[in-house]
C-alpha cells in the first residue's frame, strides 16, 4: 500500500495540544500512518530506548493497530517510531478523547522528552 504525506510536518507537543495546522484537523479517512523523529544523544539512548518499550504498550492500549522504532542508519542518533491507526479520527483519541489514562500521558511525555530538539510528525494517508 502506497501512503502519501500532507507533509504537514508538526512538533508533535502542538497534535497533544490539538493546534496542529488546519488541513491536520480536517483530515478524514484512513488508515493513518504516524511518523515521529526523535533527535537523542547517545547517553541517553539506553534510557530512551526503555521509555519507548513503555510508549509501545502505551499506543497499541490506545488504538494503535501495529507500532515499531527504527534508528537511522548513517545518523546513530535519530530514531523514527512508526505507528498505525485506522482512521484520523481514531489518532486524535489517542489524544484528545480520554483515551490516555494519566498513566499513559506520563509515558508518552517522558519518551518525548529525550529529544532534543523536540519531536516532529508526520501524518500519511493513503491516496
Amino acid at each position: 500500500m502506497t501512503y502519501r504525506s500532507r507533509r504537514d510536518s508538526v512538533p508533535v507537543e502542538r497534535v497533544l495540544r490539538g493546534t496542529g495546522q488546519r488541513s491536520l484537523r480536517s483530515i478524514q479517512g484512513g488508515p493513518v500512518l504516524v511518523t515521529v523523529e526523535f533527535t537523542v544523544a547517545p547517553e541517553r539512548q539506553a534510557s530512551f530506548l526503555e521509555a519507548m518499550d513503555q510508549l509501545r504498550g502505551s499506543r497499541l492500549r490506545t488504538g494503535a493497530t501495529r507500532w515499531e522504532l527504527y534508528r537511522d542508519g548513517e545518523q546513530a542518533n535519530r530514531f523514527v517510531e512508526i505507528f498505525s491507526v485506522p482512521s484520523w479520527e481514531e489518532h486524535l483519541r489517542q489524544h484528545h478523547e480520554g483515551r490516555l489514562t494519566g498513566t499513559d500521558r506520563e509515558i508518552e511525555e517522558a519518551a518525548l522528552a529525550f529529544s532534543d530538539p523536540p519531536p516532529r510528525a508526520d501524518h500519511l494517508l493513503p491516496p
